[in-house]
C-alpha cells in the first residue's frame, strides 16, 4: 500500500487523538503523571499497531492464522 503525506498526517493525527483521549480519562481518574503518560502511550501506539495488523490482514499483506478477518482484495 502506497503512503503519501496526507495519509501519513491523518495516521499521526489519529495516534495523537487516541493518546489525548486516554490521557484525559486518566486525568479524570486522578492518576499520577507517570501513569497518565503510560496509559496514553499504550493506547495510542497499541491501537495503531492493532489497526495496522487488522488492515494488513484485510488487505492480504499479513497472514491470518486464526481466520479472524475476511480479505477484501
Amino acid at each position: 500500500m502506497e503512503s503519501n503525506a496526507f495519509f501519513l498526517g491523518v495516521e499521526y493525527l489519529a495516534i495523537v487523538c487516541c493518546g489525548l483521549v486516554c490521557g484525559l480519562v486518566a486525568v479524570r481518574k486522578q492518576y499520577g503523571l507517570f501513569a497518565i503518560l503510560v496509559v496514553a502511550w499504550l493506547t495510542a501506539l497499541g491501537g495503531g499497531v492493532l489497526r495496522n495488523e487488522l488492515l494488513g490482514i484485510q488487505l492480504g499483506g499479513v497472514d491470518d492464522p486464526h481466520n479472524w478477518m475476511w480479505k477484501v482484495c
